[in-house]
């Protein structure tokens, strides 16, 4: 459920707890939201490339291009800071903003960008 019920046998968190108060994964996805419907790219994802799924120890990655963009998502399986492949940092090498989908704090992207990854990030630049 979306929402914390009391009394129930469902034992996974929702996206707000009984007092109706937002949890991370709320915010991850009201950023992811916004970034995807922003200028009408949710809206148009059957005209997009195919999503490339990879999955490794250190990350999960959804990549796909549409309408003059490259998006990169990234979404760490541990806790714990790891590096990642270089076939991604060079994914993340042609992308120009870094958005923390956690806090929506958004930045340019730089050299260290490529090192760890801990929050579920999205990277996305322009094609050519």
């Amino acid at each position: 459920p979306f929402i914390d019920l009391d009394r129930t046998m469902d034992a996974g968190p929702g996206l707000l707890d009984r007092a109706y108060n937002p949890r991370p994964t709320f915010h991850l996805l009201r950023h992811l939201n916004t970034l995807l419907f922003h200028a009408g790219v949710g809206d148009n994802m059957r005209d997009s490339s195919p999503i490339a799924i990879a999955t490794a120890e250190t990350h999960h990655s959804l990549q796909w291009q549409q309408q003059g963009r490259q998006m990169l998502l990234l979404l760490p399986a541990a806790a714990e800071p790891q590096g990642l492949p270089s076939s991604i940092r060079a994914e993340i090498a042609a992308t120009t903003e870094r958005i923390d989908l956690l806090s929506g704090r958004r930045r340019p992207t730089s050299a260290e960008d490529g090192g760890a990854i801990t929050e579920p990030t999205l990277f996305y630049g322009t094609i050519g």
